[in-house]
């Protein structure tokens, strides 16, 4: 009997396989909970993940005490260069992910896709917020693309994602706080249940302000090491 592989052991299309058959088997089960971070580092090694993936947060959603989705967002920054191809590179494997709804916003990398409206042919779970809403399981998301007004911001939301960071807020990098003022002031008009976001890169991290969670979900230094797992954060509905 052939002896039960460790991830460490797996080639990349081994251990893709080995994820979504756990997401796939009994629902998405408690050992695919319990070590997504592993799964999810294990893959950004394998892929050596730089500037094209480095924003990634993964969000839980609780209903009636049962963890019944599992979202994945992206906070932009998924390109180096903001090319085309880069940016198709990003979609094949964000695309591949196991998560059952994905969803995308753009970061100051991500020139190619700046002024789209949207992306043809994406899957119906795959979802580029550029300024538009979406609601999940009665959960409302709403993504605003990267240098756009925060006054496209609804004022009815529950999950905001941008790519900026909200001014002297997990904002941080390299001496410099690189957030924005307006997108602050108007996250603290919505108070919206979690605000996700990155750009700055040594400001990792999850904090309470208000009633608001903040999470910065950069898992890349300033160097473009891989230093963070991919946050995880539960909203109970």
């Amino acid at each position: 009997m052939e002896a039960k592989k460790e991830m460490k052991d797996m080639n990349l299309l081994e251990a893709m396989e080995h994820i979504v058959a756990l997401a796939k088997g009994s629902g998405l089960s408690d050992e695919f909970y319990n070590k997504a971070d592993e799964y999810i580092c294990f893959i950004a090694d394998k892929l050596q993940l730089s500037k094209e993936q480095s924003v990634m947060l993964s969000l839980f959603i609780d209903k009636s005490d049962n963890r019944s989705i599992l979202a994945s967002d992206h906070c932009g920054d998924f390109t180096d260069r903001g090319t085309e191809s880069e940016a198709l590179d990003f979609l094949n494997w964000f695309i591949a992910l196991p998560h059952p709804h994905k969803l995308f916003v753009t970061g100051n990398h991500d020139l190619c896709l700046w002024d789209a409206e949207g992306i043809d042919d994406l899957p119906p779970n795959v979802l580029f917020l550029q300024d538009k809403a979406c609601e999940i399981e009665g959960v409302k998301f709403f993504g605003l693309g990267y240098n756009h007004s925060e006054r496209l911001i609804p004022n009815d939301v529950d999950v905001l994602i941008t790519h900026e960071p909200p001014m002297m807020i997990r904002d941080k990098s390299n001496g410099t706080h690189w957030g924005n003022l307006p997108l602050r002031n108007r996250v603290m008009e919505v108070k919206p249940k979690f605000h996700l976001f990155g750009h700055a890169h040594e400001s990792y991290g999850t904090g309470v302000f208000g009633n608001t969670v903040f999470s910065n979900g950069a898992v890349l230094d300033d160097q473009y090491h891989l230093v963070n797992a991919p946050a995880q954060l539960t909203l109970e509905t």
